[in-house]
C-alpha cells in the first residue's frame, strides 16, 4: 500500500497487505485522519518478481525505482534487497559512502575508507608530449588522510596502479598521513591513475581513487603509415607516407618538405650507401598555423643495396605492344642525313 497527502508528494510505502493464504480475498478498512486533509492511496501488485531478487515488479516501478529486470540496478555487485533490507542503501547508488569503492565490493559501505586526495594528475588532465620522447613523466602528488578517531590507526597498504608504496617502509607510522610524491611514465593514449589505500584498526577500512588523463602530441596529428619503426629494407630509396588531420598542416622528413595530397604527406628519402646496415633515422616534423608543432622519429636499416636489373634485349622478344590500335591521326616521317 502506497499513501501520499497531495498528488505532487512522493509516495510513502507501508508494506504489505496482510492476506490469508486460504483466502483468495482479505478485506482493508482505511480511516481517515481526523484533521481535514486529503489522502491519496494506491495498491500495487505484489505479486510479480521478475528479477527475483525478493522486490516485487510493482514496489520497483511505483516506488523505489529500481529496475525490475536487474536483481542489481547500479551494477554494484550487491543486489537492490540486499542494500535496502539489510544495509539500509539506496539501491540507486553504486557507491553509498564515496569511498571509491563499489557497495558489493565495500565490507562497510556505510562507512569512509581514508581520504584519498590527488592533486596531480588533475581528473581528464591532457599531458602534451613530442613523439622524439616516447613517453611523457607524469608527476603524481597527494596525501591519503587516516579515518576515524583513536591512537591505534595506521596505513597498511597505499597502491599506485600495481605498485604498493608502502612495501619497504615497516613498521608503518600509526596515526599518521601519508604524502605521496613521485612519477610514473606514459606513451600517448588514455590512461588512469588507481590509488588504493588500507588503513589497519577494527574495522578494517578501505578507500580508492580512479583518476583518468591523456597523453597527446604537441601540435597537430601526425601518424606515420610506412615504413614501420625499425623496417628493414632493400633499397636506398624508402617512400614515406604520412597521414595528417588538417590540410594545413607542412610536413618535412629530415628537413625535406613533402608533397601534398589531401589528408596525405609523400616523399622519398634517399639512404646513403654509407649507412648500409646501420639505423638511419627519419624525423617527421609538422607545422600549423596555429596548432604549433609535432615531431615523430622512426630508425629504418638498409640491409643491402639494391642494383637495378638490366633486363634481356627486348628486340630479341615478341613484346605486348604499348597501343593495341594505330595512332591514327600522326604522320611520321624520316628525312635523311645532311
Amino acid at each position: 500500500l502506497l499513501t501520499k497527502d497531495e498528488l505532487s508528494d512522493p509516495w510513502i510505502y507501508y508494506g504489505k497487505l496482510p492476506i490469508d493464504p486460504n483466502e483468495a480475498s482479505s478485506n482493508v478498512s482505511l480511516t481517515k485522519p481526523t484533521e481535514t486533509r486529503s489522502q491519496f492511496y494506491q495498491l500495487i501488485n505484489l505479486t510479480t518478481d521478475t528479477d527475483h531478487d525478493g522486490l516485487p515488479d510493482g514496489l520497483e516501478v511505483a516506488y523505489l525505482h529500481t529496475d525490475p529486470n536487474s536483481r542489481d540496478t547500479t551494477r554494484c555487485g550487491l543486489d537492490d534487497w540486499s542494500k535496502i533490507y539489510i544495509y539500509g542503501l539506496d539501491p540507486l547508488v553504486a557507491d553509498n559512502d564515496g569511498d571509491g569503492l563499489l557497495d558489493g565490493e565495500d565490507e562497510l559501505p556505510l562507512t569512509k575508507g581514508p581520504a584519498i586526495d590527488i592533486t596531480s594528475p588533475a581528473e581528464n588532465e591532457v599531458f602534451r608530449i613530442q613523439l622524439v620522447y616516447p613517453e611523457a613523466n607524469i608527476p603524481i602528488r597527494g596525501t591519503v588522510e587516516l579515518a576515524g578517531e583513536g591512537n591505534t590507526r595506521r596505513l597498511t597498504e597505499v597502491w599506485l596502479n600495481n605498485q604498493n608504496l608502502l612495501a619497504d617502509n615497516s613498521p608503518y607510522i600509526e596515526n599518521a598521513d601519508y604524502s605521496i610524491s613521485t612519477a610514473i611514465q606514459k606513451p600517448v593514449g588514455q590512461h588512469r591513475l588507481i590509488v588504493e589505500a588500507t588503513q589497519d584498526g577494527n574495522p578494517r577500512l578501505r578507500s580508492r581513487k580512479v583518476i583518468p588523463f591523456t597523453v597527446a602530441l604537441k601540435g597537430p596529428y601526425l601518424r606515420i603509415l610506412e615504413p614501420q619503426d625499425k623496417a628493414q629494407v632493400t633499397q636506398s630509396n624508402v617512400p614515406i607516407r604520412i597521414l595528417v588531420k588538417s590540410l594545413n598542416t607542412e610536413v618535412t622528413c629530415n628537413g625535406q618538405p613533402m608533397e601534398k595530397n589531401d589528408f596525405f604527406r609523400f616523399c622519398t628519402v634517399n639512404i646513403p650507401e654509407s649507412q648500409l646496415n646501420k639505423p638511419y633515422t627519419l624525423k617527421i616534423t609538422g607545422t600549423h598555423p596555429t596548432e604549433g608543432t609535432s615531431t615523430l622519429q622512426i630508425d629504418v636499416t638498409m640491409t643491402r643495396f639494391a642494383e637495378a636489373e638490366i633486363p634481356e634485349d627486348v628486340t630479341t622478344q615478341k613484346v605486348h605492344p604499348v597501343f593495341d590500335s594505330p595512332l591514327n591521326g600522326i604522320t611520321v616521317e624520316v628525312e635523311p642525313n645532311k
